[in-house]
């Protein structure tokens, strides 16, 4: 090419020099957004693999992770429980026999949920059960990402921005590597009730909620809250699959139900055994400080924890009312917070939730707001179960022993404040529009 061919090309670059540069920062955009998908892509390949590495190391033991230190080391253990408590079902007649340590403290029809694992092998049942876990880990993170995001990003950023916070909530956030380290429901249950929320049409919802309602009684509080909204069919749904999944259990299996009603519920097994051992320092329930020492000898009665919990469950139906309209993951975060401190017990894994939270703090436009979801949700992260089972009689090891007990409590009764304190911001904003004459949202 001869110089006066090439001369009307850089003449024009010469004149135009906004022109050279919007070529470089578009070359630099090409290259950034090139380095961004394999950097996604790379993500999503790590996430993918961390079912092999968990069952590699035969269960997620970060930082010498143990769950009951003092007992037992965890490998799977409350997953092979359950496998012993089936093997009690087919060989006594009754999965409630022997209702002592790791005990199956399940609603009879739970039954139907663990039963198929008696048809695989020990190794197999613990590799499909891990994957599940994860996968359901990754799926609602997914659903609640693109809840928050629309369609303003990517499928391939959303799916590496939910494989990386999946990923960082497996290694850093105790309720959740509990939860797959004990092969631990939670996030099964998470999974159901969430696409039963966000997923499912209308006309179908209640099911899958009601499914999980009646293998771990803690989700009714979505029942309720399509209940307080008028909406019954979602209701009627849920407690008609409870009560058939219940019905169904008593027939298939009727001794496991006598025993489970007469002895565990009327009988009051269940209340004894949690209220009693070790355990109960691990519970964080709304009103389990008041259940265990140094502000308690003994538990108070069970009359009176019930009508705290009732009070409690208004209390977090209320404050989901009010950001319903505007904030609906927050909104699930509530319910899914009240559902498990409104239980009889509330174990660490049920609080496999909190990954979540950086979407709540997203959706909260308010400053204050942001800055103290924020502080809680990096706080989420103190591994208290450290600390519950310190040994030693001294000042300092009693107080590492209540920070252990009633620390993950703390946290969850300061986010159930900033909601309450946003949700009474809402009420106040629609009131000034009502008195202004403009309409509410």
């Amino acid at each position: 090419m001869d110089g006066s061919s090439s001369a009307p090309w850089l003449l024009e670059l010469w004149s135009r020099p906004g022109r050279v540069r919007f070529l470089g920062r578009s070359r630099c955009n090409q290259k950034w957004v090139a380095a961004r998908k394999v950097a996604e892509v790379l993500v999503i390949i790590a996430f993918s693999l961390t079912p092999l590495l968990v069952i590699k190391v035969a269960g997620w033991h970060p930082w010498g992770y143990s769950a009951n230190s003092a007992l037992v080391d965890p490998v799977y253990i409350d997953l092979t429980s359950r496998l012993g408590n089936l093997a009690n079902l087919v060989s006594l007649g009754d999965i409630y026999r022997n209702f002592q340590f790791e005990a199956f403290t399940y609603p009879p029809g739970a039954i139907f949920f663990f039963f198929p694992l008696m048809w695989m092998n020990y190794w197999l049942d613990v590799t499909l059960w891990t994957i599940a876990s994860l996968t359901s880990l990754f799926f609602v993170v997914f659903l609640v990402s693109r809840k928050c995001t629309g369609f303003r990003t990517s499928t391939l950023t959303q799916i590496a921005t939910s494989a990386l916070i999946s990923l960082l909530g497996l290694l850093a956030l105790p309720a959740v590597y509990e939860c797959i380290s004990l092969g631990q429901t939670a996030l099964l249950l998470l999974a159901m009730v969430a696409v039963d929320y966000f997923v499912v049409p209308p006309k179908f919802q209640g099911y899958l909620t009601g499914a999980a309602t009646a293998i771990k009684l803690y989700p009714v509080l979505f029942l309720l809250w399509w209940m307080v909204r008028r909406k019954w069919l979602p209701t009627i749904r849920g407690i008609a699959v409870m009560v058939i999944l219940t019905v169904g259990s008593a027939i298939a299996w009727p001794q496991s139900s006598r025993t489970y009603w007469r002895h565990i519920v009327f009988g009051g097994g269940e209340v004894a055994k949690l209220d009693s051992g070790l355990k109960m320092f691990a519970n964080s329930s709304i009103d389990s400080p008041l259940l265990r020492p140094p502000l308690v000898s003994q538990p108070i009665p069970l009359i009176l924890q019930v009508v705290i919990l009732l009070f409690a469950m208004s209390f977090f139906l209320w404050i989901a009312l009010k950001l319903s309209e505007t904030r609906p993951v927050t909104t699930f975060f509530v319910l899914c917070l009240g559902s498990a401190m409104c239980s009889l017990v509330a174990w660490d894994h049920y609080l496999v939730f909190v990954v979540l939270l950086p979407f709540v703090v997203m959706e909260n436009k308010e400053t204050w707001a942001k800055i103290c979801l924020s502080i809680f949700a990096m706080s989420e992260v103190i591994p208290f179960w450290r600390m519950r089972y310190v040994g030693g009689r001294g000042s300092m090891a009693a107080f590492e022993r209540l920070v252990g007990a009633d620390g993950t409590w703390l946290i969850s009764i300061c986010l159930v404040i900033v909601f309450a304190a946003v949700a009474f911001k809402e009420k106040e904003s629609r009131n000034s529009f009502k008195n202004d004459g403009f309409p509410t949202l």
